[in-house]
């Protein structure tokens, strides 16, 4: 896979806010971390779990900067746990349905999630239809980006 960027301008407004945010917030010890969705230009993507680095666990890089957050790129279509192996196998789950809902886990819409798996929203929208009645849920949580 090639360099990936932030997934349209709301993706990379929304990364440039939380490092900004995060780099001037005086709470950072209580402040959440955040998933965005990145695409490679070519329908697939990767997830960017950006978590602010607590007190001092602040890096300095240089005289004049520190580290304020980690930011972890993963590929949710071949980073499955064990965990979520496990899970799978408990319910029934395909392999399709459980790239989705890694891809809602970290607090993606099903759409952004869609789109990071390089599959189309209707396919998405099935494979959440499937996990409902494997899990005898019926409906889904409501995540947040940050």
């Amino acid at each position: 896979m090639t360099a990936s960027v932030a997934a349209g301008r709301d993706a990379q407004k929304l990364l440039q806010t939380e490092l900004f945010a995060i780099g001037f917030d005086p709470d950072r010890e209580d402040r959440p971390g955040c998933a965005i969705a990145l695409t490679d230009g070519e329908g697939a993507g990767l997830i960017a779990h950006v978590l602010p680095l607590r007190g001092g666990a602040q890096v300095r890089v240089a005289n004049h900067f520190a580290a304020v957050a980690a930011i972890f790129v993963q590929d949710p279509a071949i980073a499955l746990t064990l965990a979520n192996a496990a899970f799978a196998k408990l319910y029934g789950l395909t392999d399709g349905e459980l790239r989705l809902l890694n891809g809602l886990a970290p607090g993606l819409s099903l759409g952004e999630a869609a789109r990071a798996l390089g599959i189309g929203e209707a396919t998405a929208k099935t494979h959440l239809q499937h996990i409902f009645a494997k899990t005898k849920t019926s409906k889904q949580p409501n995540y947040s980006i940050c």
